[in-house]
């Protein structure tokens, strides 16, 4: 008689319900590129960052926790807050890109 080992249970290095604020994060940001200040040229950086940022995370968060990927998931949130605030201050609140940035060094330094 076979019997089927048991499943290997990992911790995921993003929780479900972090996954799912990041699923959230896209779909909110997939709204906000229907706005036409969305399209300004200066933004279109800040912009595919944020989606590459954001599909990172989606990929690497189930995969098992490690310290190395960790890391690095930390820093790719950071960035994305960083993106997020930008481009809302930017596109939203219509600062200048100059004062935008420069208050986002001042806030992160």
């Amino acid at each position: 008689m076979f019997v089927a080992p048991a499943p290997i249970l990992f911790k995921p290095l993003l929780s479900n319900e972090e996954l799912k604020k990041v699923n959230g994060k896209v779909r909110g940001l997939n709204q906000l590129l229907k706005n036409p200040k969305m399209n300004r040229e200066e933004l279109q950086d800040s912009i595919t960052a944020l989606k590459i940022n954001l599909s990172a995370m989606l990929f690497f968060g189930p995969l098992p926790y490690n310290e190395e990927l960790d890391k690095q998931m930390k820093i790719g949130i950071s960035m994305t807050s960083l993106l997020e605030n930008f481009i809302i201050r930017v596109a939203l609140k219509g600062d200048s890109i100059e004062k935008a940035k420069e208050d986002l060094k001042k806030s992160h330094i």
